[in-house]
């Protein structure tokens, strides 16, 4: 799994770096969150943000406010914490 999880990470930031096809960094994003490998905390909260936004980008709402809630259940003291439930709102109007 380790490996794995490594090889994902270097995909994704290829991806990250070129900047192509969102959803297929996004797809690499999710295989390093669902990697059963731990990551640090601070880690997992940014990867969770940046899956958000990238499946917001693909107008995958669902998706997006899936990824802004597990980030609001776990980083609660976090800067980014107004910015994501603004995030969360918007989306809400929007429906």
């Amino acid at each position: 799994p380790e490996a794995l999880r490594d090889l994902d990470w270097l995909l994704l930031s290829v991806h990250e770096r070129r900047r192509q096809d969102p959803a297929a960094t996004l797809v690499h994003l999710e295989r390093v969150l669902a990697n059963p490998t731990p990551l640090r905390e601070l880690t997992r909260i940014s990867l969770l943000v940046q899956a958000a936004e990238l499946a917001r980008e693909l107008g995958d709402r669902a998706k997006a406010a899936r990824y802004y809630r597990e980030f609001l259940d776990t980083a609660r003291r976090d800067a980014r914490v107004y910015f994501i439930r603004q995030r969360l709102a918007e989306m809400e109007d929007a429906s």
